[in-house]
């Protein structure tokens, strides 16, 4: 029973250990999209996650990494700066690499969706993507989980939608049984790849940006 109490008290203080100060870099994620385009694109990346429009959590927080007890304590993202700039820098490499010239914004998360519309559309391009997000975080204790609500749109200059994909869910995306982040470390951005693959690999999006 001694070892047993002993072995728990282990595992929580382990736990505990690797919940603090935690970062995963979303800046180099490995999407490929096969558009062919030559075209210019005006992209855009805004945050509309409900904890960050009233300031509960900061435009850094990309998760949840649970102590030995379940205490929270947040992931942030390893570049320093908002999940959404981050999410700008991956998606525009993965269209620059297809053929396409780009120009990546991100728009503060305190402006409303029609203002980031209009202050995308502005913008001199062919085609117009913007990507929205009102859930994205993770949640790791023994196992890691990836909470997502995203939305991409192709739009025309006049506003007009062409082609939208949205993705909604949580997946378990590793597990373990000593809570090691730097398995979910490594787990993490390889689920962010799949998922921006599958929502900006959508033949309707790609159909549209060519």
């Amino acid at each position: 029973m001694f070892s047993k109490i002993v072995s728990a008290i282990f595992l929580v203080g382990l736990l505990a250990g690797c919940a603090v100060g935690n970062k995963v870099d979303y800046r180099a994620q490995s999407v490929s999209l096969n558009t062919g385009s030559q075209k210019a694109i005006a992209l855009g990346v805004h945050d509309q996650r409900p904890y960050v429009l009233s300031g509960n959590k900061t435009p850094q927080f990309v998760g949840i990494q649970r102590g030995g007890w379940g205490n929270p304590f947040d992931v942030l993202t390893q570049s320093g700066g908002p999940l959404a700039q981050d999410f700008a820098t991956s998606i525009s490499s993965a269209l620059t690499r297809s053929g396409a010239t780009v120009t990546a914004k991100a728009y503060p998360h305190s402006d409303s969706n029609d203002a980031v519309t209009k202050q995308l559309l502005a913008l001199t391009a062919d085609k117009y993507l913007l990507v929205s997000y009102q859930e994205w975080k993770t949640d790791s204790l023994m196992n890691t989980a990836l909470i997502y609500d995203i939305t991409a749109r192709v739009l025309l200059r006049d506003g007009t939608v062409v082609a939208q994909n949205h993705l909604s869910g949580r997946d378990k995306i590793s597990g373990n049984v000593t809570g090691d982040q730097t398995r979910a470390n490594d787990t993490v951005p390889a689920a962010v790849s799949r998922k921006l693959q599958l929502l900006l690999g959508d033949k309707e999006i790609i159909a549209a940006l060519q």
